[in-house]
């Protein structure tokens, strides 16, 4: 998995990419919807390693703060990941 993460590092300097064009909100809360529970099961359900994840979650809390919200879901970054939706 390490060796993945590099490659993948490597192809995003190379394009001039950010951790945050790979995974966005939008795939947190599709991973949310389709069942995941965990930052693991987010990770694999979006196809990048859990450190890719944790990066971009990073970079979501730099950017938004505490939380989110996008249509009728509430993206919490601290203190943990967390989805909810809105009744």
């Amino acid at each position: 998995m390490e060796q993945r993460a590099e490659i993948l590092r490597a192809l995003m300097e190379e394009k001039g990419m950010k951790v945050s064009d790979i995974v966005r909100i939008s795939g947190i809360i599709k991973a949310y919807k389709a069942g995941c529970q965990n930052r693991y099961e987010i990770a694999e359900f979006l196809e990048v390693t859990e450190e890719c994840l944790q990066e971009c979650i990073e970079c979501c809390r730099d950017k938004y703060g505490v939380y989110t919200t996008v249509d009728n879901y509430v993206i919490y970054f601290l203190p943990n990941l967390a989805v909810m939706e809105k009744v």
